[in-house]
């Protein structure tokens, strides 16, 4: 099955709080976008990114904003995931998750396990 990286999204990021969080996301497209990662953001409400060829496994979406609308009855909307299978993008995933919840720990609760 591989490894994953679980998220709760249990709060909207602030526009100072998402800034903050865009620009140290900035920094690392600047250093491993093409090398490590293959940055697919479309939106500046949110990061986007996957590992690159035989690297890649899951695309990585972190929004500004949790989800509201369930998919179908009972679903978690705050529940996200990543599986990485331990490829090299998952430092990035790690790294951003932290650094977001390192931003304001009130918003994303982390979880990191086979």
């Amino acid at each position: 099955m591989g490894y994953t990286n679980h998220w709760y999204h249990k709060k909207p990021f602030t526009d100072v709080e998402w800034a903050i969080i865009k620009k140290e996301y900035k920094y690392v497209v600047e250093n491993f976008n093409n090398v490590l990662i293959k940055d697919q953001t479309e939106d500046q409400n949110e990061i986007r990114f996957d590992g690159i060829g035989q690297n890649s496994h899951e695309t990585f979406i972190l929004k500004k904003v949790n989800n509201t609308e369930p998919m179908y009855e009972g679903d978690d909307v705050t529940y996200n995931f990543c599986k990485t299978n331990r490829k090299p993008y998952d430092i990035v995933v790690r790294h951003i998750l932290r650094y977001a919840n390192h931003i304001n720990d009130d918003k994303l609760s982390l979880r990191f396990e086979d």
